[in-house]
């Protein structure tokens, strides 16, 4: 992603917290992830005792934060692994831990980068428009007029008497009370 400013990346945020709460991720990062890990082992395995899921979920908690949270800790993850009889269920749970945290906080914000700059581009795509639109070519023609109008202030006698020649100049334009509006936004900006 090129650099970011401020305001593009206040809505990143805005909407990496609107996927994180739809994905029901909200809250500590740890302990949100333990409980969806827990609701999708007792999905996925509903013969097993709600016990020992929910320290399945626990020990896969515990294990991601020494291994992957701030500094990695291999003697803590060792010591964690032998003071514990590692089960099926508890490898099961982290290889689920980890897919969790890895779709709710990392391709949250992956996500949220691709609709940002899907915005950013159309924003850009719609000002290129603009710019080189009919329009803004009869603007551009308009504002020439106007500064050979005060130039010469004899050629129009009112910004009204000017507007309408416009109108009549150049199909593209269709309100007098536009022309007058850029008149005086011209005015202030040459004043």
């Amino acid at each position: 992603m090129d650099e970011i400013d401020r305001d593009a990346w206040d809505q990143l945020l805005s909407l990496a917290r609107q996927d994180v709460r739809a994905n029901e991720m909200e809250g500590a990062m740890i302990p949100a992830a333990q409980r969806r890990t827990r609701d999708m082992l007792l999905g996925r395995f509903p013969e097993v005792d709600a016990t020992r899921i929910e320290n399945a979920a626990a020990f896969a908690a515990r294990a991601a934060s020494r291994l992957y949270c701030g500094r990695t800790d291999l003697t803590s993850g060792d010591r964690l692994l032998v003071d514990r009889s590692v089960s099926a269920l508890d490898l099961v749970a982290y290889q689920v831990f980890t897919e969790v945290w890895s779709y709710a906080y990392h391709d949250c914000f992956r996500r949220s980068a691709q609709i940002l700059n899907a915005r950013l581009a159309a924003r850009r795509r719609a000002s290129l428009y603009h710019q080189n639109s009919p329009k803004a070519a009869a603007k551009a023609a308009a504002y020439e007029s106007w500064k050979r109008w005060r130039a010469n202030p004899g050629l129009y006698r009112s910004k009204s008497a000017f507007a309408l020649a416009m109108l009549d100049t150049n199909q593209e334009l269709h309100s007098q009370q536009t022309i007058e509006r850029w008149c005086r936004a011209w005015e202030r900006i040459s004043e």
